[in-house]
């Protein structure tokens, strides 16, 4: 029996970039767009109609992210919505072993 790829959800990838869109100054129209295409986008995601894919490209600039607020919040929601290869995200600054 073959699945009917009709009714897999499609995919998405999203750059932290667009993801950080929310976080940015919301005074400008083109940011305000921006982030309602990116809020719109996951609500399809948490009501499982696509699903978001995660990389390990997603760890490495989320852990990069200087604002602690900014970086907590991009793994949580990676953590929580996304889907793929992923090792998702490390707590920031942790410390070396010894």
């Amino acid at each position: 029996m073959t699945s009917d790829i009709s009714s897999q959800p499609k995919r998405v990838y999203l750059d932290v970039c667009a993801l950080c869109r929310p976080f940015d100054d919301q005074r400008q129209a083109r940011i305000r767009l921006e982030t309602t295409s990116v809020e719109l986008i996951l609500a399809y995601v948490r009501k499982k109609k696509i699903e978001l894919i995660v990389s390990p490209t997603h760890d490495a600039e989320i852990e990069a992210t200087a604002d602690r607020e900014e970086r907590s919040q991009l793994m949580l929601l990676m953590k929580q919505l996304g889907t793929g290869p992923r090792s998702i995200c490390k707590p920031h600054n942790s410390e070396p072993n010894a």
